[in-house]
């Protein structure tokens, strides 16, 4: 699945374009679960300083979203329709050629210990 990942900015919800506030509205009610998303999310919101929401896209919409302070993972979050097709390994990949990632304390483990594959299989292909 041909993957781009976009920096977004800071903008209200209803300044993006027309696509992307309902692409961010399905993704955010498909993490509703994970508190680290949630939070990364208000932080987003909020203009945390050097909070940033990397967004993945395919045939130009949001399927996937990483958020990211500094060089840490704060949360990532795929469309449950688009989950298991390499979505989240594609933005860890990207996000890892622009920074040197590690991951934030508040993440959940689940997604912690994909991140953590997902960057040892990179390591191991170098």
């Amino acid at each position: 699945m041909p993957v781009t990942l976009d920096l977004l900015s800071r903008t209200p919800l209803s300044e993006l374009p027309e696509t992307d506030a309902p692409d961010l509205a399905r993704l955010a009610q498909d993490m509703r679960a994970c508190p680290c998303y949630q939070s990364a999310w208000i932080a987003w919101q909020a203009s945390a300083p050097g909070v940033r929401l990397h967004a993945a896209r395919f045939n130009g919409r949001i399927v996937g979203v990483a958020f990211v302070e500094g060089d840490c993972v704060l949360s990532l979050g795929v469309r449950a329709l688009t989950r298991g097709r390499g979505v989240g390994r594609r933005m860890v990949s990207v996000l890892a050629q622009q920074y040197p990632l590690r991951l934030s304390a508040q993440i959940h483990p689940e997604l912690a210990t994909f991140v953590s594959v997902c960057l040892s299989s990179l390591a191991d292909r170098k």
